[in-house]
């Protein structure tokens, strides 16, 4: 239907400049030589970005670490390290989650074997593999009991990030990742 209007509106505008005497040649143009611009890359090189990537879930771990500990406190701080996305919107509702539970993280996850997967810098996309450590963290109840279910203290995920700037690297996507090697 667009189409049609936009082509039935031109027809119209065609007919009305030659019944007016305007359909003749239109007058020359200048030449234009069209420029090829060229956009500077994000990072330097593949290791540079790959030091990006890393320095980005760092502050992600950090984060997500700190609001576990106190309870799931103020969960948008995540927000800070995450891009807006179903994937963001479920981290912040797993650390709503523990703290409606009355529940709070004892001890850190933290990350190891990270390794390069991809870097795009055209679509402005770094994907690593890391391996996610959760041995060092419980689960702590209220009264500061210790009640970490059954679980793999070790998983291997991939994690893709945005980037929007050399300095602002957030995580779109962490999934896991169910080959060996990482972990």
């Amino acid at each position: 239907m667009r189409s049609r209007m936009f082509f039935g509106a031109a027809g119209a505008v065609a007919i009305a400049m030659v019944f007016a005497g305007c359909g003749g040649a239109p007058p020359p143009r200048p030449l234009v030589t069209p420029t090829q611009t060229t956009q500077e890359p994000i990072f330097g090189s593949q290791s540079d970005a790959f030091d990006a990537a890393v320095v980005a879930l760092q502050r992600y771990m950090d984060i997500a670490n700190q609001i576990g500990a106190e309870g799931g406190a103020d969960p948008a701080r995540l927000y800070e390290t995450v891009a807006e996305g179903e994937w963001a919107s479920s981290e912040v509702a797993m650390l709503e989650d523990l703290g409606r539970a009355g529940r709070r993280l004892g001890g850190p996850a933290v990350f190891s074997n990270t390794r390069l997967m991809q870097y795009d810098d055209a679509g402005g996309v770094i994907q690593v593999y890391a391996c996610f450590d959760v041995s060092g963290a419980r689960v702590l109840d209220g009264a500061g009991n210790d009640v970490t279910p059954p679980r793999e203290e070790r998983v291997p995920f991939l994690v893709t990030f945005s980037v929007l700037s050399v300095n602002d690297l957030k995580i779109s996507k962490a999934e896991v990742w169910d080959r060996p090697g990482i972990c």
